[in-house]
């Protein structure tokens, strides 16, 4: 095949978003073509594009991780285990993997691709081998966690994590007072925590993979969920709260404008 001799020059991965959807990319040498590899990964979806792009589009690829998505140069080890993780998610999901994933896979060299499943705790040991986050003392733990409230921005992708508008109406409907919507509003959320753990041990991974020391206030708060910290008592999710209430206030008052020029006020 013409692309068999296509190698990757650095590979690159984002931060999970809000919806947990990572970009996973790779510009390759070997052809005249410009050529680049661009994955997108969902959590608890797996692996949900995988395409070697051509041309003026792997250019943008590019363009696009760095400029908007504050893409992070990672190890290819760490590049691997995101992709191995997210095709087990795809498998476990009955979803084939994307014919070019072989490729992708060769490219990048890594050869075979073999899933990798996955937990919350499973990454902590992944991005934490030496238990350090674990053995942190009361006082160094509280201290990484309420740097939290730091990360929108430091890092511009957190400041897209939010619950959807239609849990906050959920609590807005049946309460009247403040106080009242943020017990609510918790109670609901407690309920995705798993989903919680694993977009922060995400951003833990990507971090360290990219040698930037904030890697541990992301593993030490993902290590506080899973040993069953409150998320309303975690400083970043004020952030969720916060975020979720403006766009539901956001989306009100889109609704009712709408409305209004439907009548023709």
């Amino acid at each position: 095949m013409k692309r068999s001799a296509l190698r990757a020059t650095c590979l690159l991965s984002t931060l999970p978003d809000g919806s947990g959807r990572q970009i996973l990319t790779a510009p390759l040498a070997g052809d005249e073509t410009p050529r680049t590899v661009r994955v997108r990964i969902e959590l608890g979806k797996g692996i949900a594009e995988a395409v070697i792009a051509g041309g003026a589009l792997a250019g943008e690829a590019i363009t696009r991780q760095n400029d908007e998505l504050d893409a992070i140069a990672v190890s290819m080890d760490a590049f691997r285990l995101s992709l191995s993780a997210a095709l087990a998610e795809s498998l476990a999901a009955g979803l084939p993997p994307p014919s070019e994933l072989t490729e992708i896979s060769f490219a990048c060299g890594f050869g075979i691709l073999r899933p990798r499943s996955m937990t919350a705790a499973d990454w902590l040991v992944e991005i934490d081998p030496g238990g350090d986050i674990a053995g942190l003392s009361d006082t160094r733990l509280e201290a990484l966690l309420a740097r939290g409230r730091h990360w929108p921005r430091k890092h511009p992708m957190t400041g897209t994590w939010s619950e959807g508008t239609s849990v906050y109406a959920d609590v807005v409907g049946g309460v009247s007072e403040a106080e009242d919507v943020w017990r609510g509003f918790w109670s609901l959320v407690e309920a995705r925590r798993d989903r919680w753990t694993m977009l922060m041990l995400g951003a833990a991974h990507v971090l360290k993979a990219g040698e930037s020391g904030d890697w541990r206030e992301f593993a030490a708060t993902g290590a506080a969920l899973l040993r069953g910290r409150a998320l309303s008592s975690v400083p970043f999710m004020g952030h969720v709260f916060d975020a979720t209430s403006a766009a539901w206030r956001a989306e009100r008052s889109w609704r009712r404008t709408n409305a209004h020029e439907s009548a023709g006020g």
